[in-house]
């Protein structure tokens, strides 16, 4: 059977190969695309390499595990496939196409639904390093974003976190990739309302009553200067902070000790004001620091005036790593204008390396 959905699978490569060549679309300046392998065959993972290499990007951000299982044979995270690890197959299939591969990681949402966690061994065993709302809850019961309702974020302030992901970092830079991408890293997006807000772990609130003398669970909101609430804020930024600082550390002493060249680059939200977000992800410094080696910022904006703004925003920040735009063509989560559109508008900032994400929602505008 397997062989059949393979063939089936060449012959619509090869089909719609032509379609595309007819077609000619170009977007010059295309530098990566963003991947989730949906169907795990090496005939689709050669389509989607060979689609990527066409198109002209010459790098692939390949998510590392989705439906709460990781595509290597991980001694960490649930594995896809007990056959085949689909890690070793991409890392081989990017050399040939001669694609740069990037391993895109989340690194503080670790599961979806929050009844899956039976099937998650390392939360199920370690429960203590999840993260909780003002509530208690590790996932919200009433109104709310999707993401608090449905994902489970740990909490990096908790030291076997911190150590896990370095571990997941080691694991993955075995393989032969190019970079290690970081995404959700920050606390649970919320709504505006702080009492929603995520960030209380027991571990972690009793850091900061130890470092402080305050009770989070007492602020009130008051975004004055040094003020408690603030002071909460700024302790939050810095768990994350020193989250990335750990993975930068980890990952510059594989490259020394294994004489290896791993990139680690992240995707953060464009715009950050602190005490006025849920995700604490006050990105700059990081940059000034050196941690990150290239940014990939999320340029998310349904309107076309308002990703131009987005992207001038990005530029004026004076970034010392390199940055690649990342447009959301035609649909994620709500429905944006297609590819052309937003092309336009990176030609008109004057970017000339760029990131699409997806690979799924490119090859729509291909088709078209």
């Amino acid at each position: 059977m397997r062989q059949v959905i393979s063939a089936l699978i060449i012959s619509f490569f090869v089909l719609t190969c032509a379609c595309y060549a007819a077609n000619d679309v170009k977007f010059p300046g295309l530098q990566a695309v963003y991947l989730r392998p949906e169907v795990l065959t090496t005939a689709t993972a050669e389509m989607y390499l060979s689609d990527i290499k066409r198109w002209g990007a010459s790098e692939v951000f390949l998510e590392a595990g989705y439906d709460n299982k990781v595509l290597h044979h991980s001694k960490i995270f649930p594995w896809m496939d007990k056959q085949n690890d689909w890690l070793k197959t991409y890392s081989e299939l990017a050399r040939k196409y001669g694609l740069k591969l990037h391993v895109w990681i989340k690194v503080c949402y670790w599961l979806h639904q929050a009844n899956n966690l039976e099937n998650f061994p390392i939360l199920k065993n370690n429960p203590d390093w999840i993260d909780v709302n003002k509530k208690g809850e590790i996932v919200t019961n009433d109104e709310g974003t999707y993401e608090e309702r449905a994902y489970v974020f740990v909490n990096p302030a908790v030291p076997g976190v911190i150590k896990t992901l370095q571990d997941y970092v080691k694991e993955l830079s075995a393989y032969d990739i190019d970079g290690i991408s970081i995404d959700y890293i920050r606390f649970k997006s919320c709504r505006p309302d702080p009492e929603t807000w995520f960030g209380y772990n027991k571990y972690s609130v009793e850091k900061f009553k130890a470092e402080t003398g305050l009770d989070p669970y007492k602020i009130v909101v008051d975004k004055t200067p040094d003020s408690p609430f603030m002071r909460w804020v700024a302790y939050n930024e810095r768990v994350i902070e020193n989250c990335v600082k750990s993975i930068a550390e980890c990952i510059d002493d594989i490259n020394i000790t294994q004489k290896k060249n791993i990139i680690l680059s992240a995707s953060p939200f464009t715009s950050y004001v602190s005490g006025e977000n849920s995700k604490f992800q006050n990105w700059a410094p990081w940059d000034a620091k050196g941690y990150i080696k290239l940014w990939l910022p999320m340029c998310m904006s349904v309107d076309m005036q308002a990703l131009e703004k987005e992207i001038n925003d990005v530029k004026s920040m004076g970034l010392k790593a390199p940055f690649y735009p990342v447009v959301y063509p035609n649909q994620h989560g709500v429905l944006h204008p297609p590819m052309p559109e937003h092309y336009a508008v990176l030609k008109k900032t004057g970017i000339t390396k760029f990131t699409v994400f997806s690979y799924k929602q490119l090859r729509q505008d291909f088709e078209k």
